[in-house]
Formats: structure tokens, C-alpha cells, sequence
């Protein structure tokens, strides 16, 4: 199995040790492709979560001041 963070650092290397065993067909640059990809997706869970954290303690001082919270 490949450690990701081996791959994104090192991924010449990696690619010609792969292709080198004989599994040029394994799709070593999809590996790059979907890290970032998910990285990506990653900081925007992080950002998601956040406004959802800053909206529910928001929601208490907005009901406690008798304001529509819907």
C-alpha cells in the first residue's frame, strides 16, 4: 500500500518504482488528482462546520431576545 503523504512529496520516484514493478496501469497520478481533490473538500467540511458552530451560538441569545430564530 501507498502512504499518500509519500506519494504527494516524493511522486516522481514513486511513479517510476511503480511503473518499474510493472503496474504503469495502477493510475499513480489519479492518486495526486484525488488527494487534492480531497483536501479540498476537507477544508471546505472545516469551513461548513464552522458557520454551522457560529449559527448555533447565535440561535440561544437570538431566542432569549424573543427574535424569530426559524
Amino acid at each position: 500500500m501507498l502512504d499518500v503523504k509519500r506519494v504527494r512529496e516524493n511522486f516522481e520516484s514513486v511513479k517510476a518504482d511503480v511503473e518499474r514493478r510493472g503496474k504503469g496501469d495502477f493510475g499513480i497520478d489519479n492518486v495526486l488528482k484525488f488527494d487534492t481533490k480531497r483536501r479540498e473538500l476537507l477544508a471546505e467540511v472545516e469551513q461548513l462546520k464552522n458557520k454551522q458552530n457560529t449559527v448555533s451560538r447565535e440561535v440561544p441569545k437570538l431566542k432569549k431576545e424573543g427574535k424569530d430564530t426559524s
